[in-house]
């Protein structure tokens, strides 16, 4: 193999990375989860009703008191700094757990960025392992999330963009293997 096809294979794994960072940067900057559910009331026209917002840092409830189809939005927002995110984020295992997914996500970003710069196995590796990770929390959060009678759960784009994240390094950790046994069986001939 040339030493240009090796130089495009770095080139390749890098833009893979770039782009999952970008991907998962989305991811994390977008609500992964939604709950909506509607309250009980004795009033046939009167209908709580009560939307929830999950990121890994911060929940956002909109609460809304319909009456015969008309009703007033009160919005809620609990950052994860705040006291009140442990105390409104159902039960203290699943605010640690959203509080974990953030500093994954953190992670995830810085060791995408590093493996762009440093050419290292190990940092190709790791924002695919933690970017699973974080995919596997976020189906976990919106199982354990508290279920109404009327509950309807969603996942959001936040959930959707790690997909495309973990393929795009999963890409560039293939590139970074066979990069790295290129170089390895690679010895120049003199012409």
């Amino acid at each position: 193999m040339s030493k240009l096809s090796l130089k495009m294979l770095r080139i390749f794994g890098k833009i893979s990375v770039t782009l999952g960072c970008l991907f998962f940067l989305f991811s994390t900057i977008l609500p992964f989860s939604h709950t909506v559910r509607f309250g009980d009331s004795q009033i046939p026209e009167y209908k709580p009703y009560y939307s929830t917002y999950y990121w890994s840092f911060r929940a956002l409830q909109e609460s809304r008191n319909l009456f015969g189809g008309y009703g007033t939005s009160r919005p809620i927002e609990y950052w994860f700094y705040e006291p009140g995110f442990y105390d409104y984020v159902p039960g203290p295992l699943l605010s640690r757990v959203l509080v974990v997914i953030f500093v994954a996500q953190l992670l995830t970003l810085v060791s995408g960025i590093a493996s762009v710069f440093f050419n290292r196995r190990i940092l190709a590796l790791a924002p695919l392992a933690l970017c699973s990770l974080v995919t596997v929390l976020m189906i976990y959060t919106s199982i354990v999330l508290p279920q109404s009678r009327f509950a309807v759960d969603s996942y959001l784009l936040g959930y959707l963009f790690t997909y495309p994240a973990i393929m795009l390094f999963l890409f560039s950790f293939i590139l970074n293997i066979a990069d790295k046994k290129r170089s390895i069986t690679y010895t120049p001939t003199h012409t």
